[in-house]
């Protein structure tokens, strides 16, 4: 599954087609359809937050951007569960961050087991058009509106041997990427 967490929702197009495209580029255009989960808090989680309706501030939200939002993943999953908008719950242990409402922005796409990533992007960007770009000119140009800083985390790319402190190469200690996500996996 992709996991698209953000805090703040901007224009995502009138139908599927550029949620589509997003999904595709962040899953290396397998082509194969992969399960979206849009993590964004509710008017409840944001109302019983620890700063209650104030914290919406930083939550912006038009009505018409919510609404394509949710028209774009009904039409995705088609009936199914393919694609589905899940609620901000602060992480596994819950805790006080459960009632904090997240600025944080972050995507992922994990393994089946709940226990692999491809990869963790902390980032910058909000789930928009402007962040993420738009193709335009019959798909031959990629327009960025405004550009955002992230960093990448690609488990693939750990190092599988060290330097041994004789200088030659040695194997690495098995050990895992841990990424700690701001939620719990949907």
């Amino acid at each position: 599954p992709l996991v698209m967490q953000f805090s703040s929702l901007s224009s995502v197009g009138k139908n599927a087609d550029w949620l589509r495209e997003l999904s595709k580029s962040l899953c290396g255009g397998d082509g194969g359809p992969t399960r979206l989960r849009v993590v964004y808090p509710s008017r409840a989680e944001i109302c019983d937050s620890l700063e209650g309706w104030v914290a919406g501030c930083s939550l912006p939200c038009e009505d018409v951007n919510a609404e394509n939002l949710r028209s774009a993943i009904r039409e995705m999953s088609g009936g199914s569960n393919l694609a589905t908008l899940c609620h901000w719950d602060g992480g596994p242990d819950g805790g006080a961050r459960k009632a904090a409402v997240p600025h944080i922005k972050s995507y992922c796409r994990y393994g089946d087991d709940g226990r692999s990533l491809a990869f963790a992007l902390l980032t910058s960007s909000n789930l928009s058009q402007a962040a993420w770009g738009v193709l335009e000119k019959g798909n031959s140009q990629l327009y960025v509106k405004s550009y955002e800083l992230g960093v990448l985390l690609l488990p693939s790319l750990q190092p599988t041997r060290a330097l041994a402190a004789d200088g030659g190469a040695a194997a690495a200690p098995p050990a895992a990427t841990v990424v700690p996500l701001p939620y719990s996996l949907p």
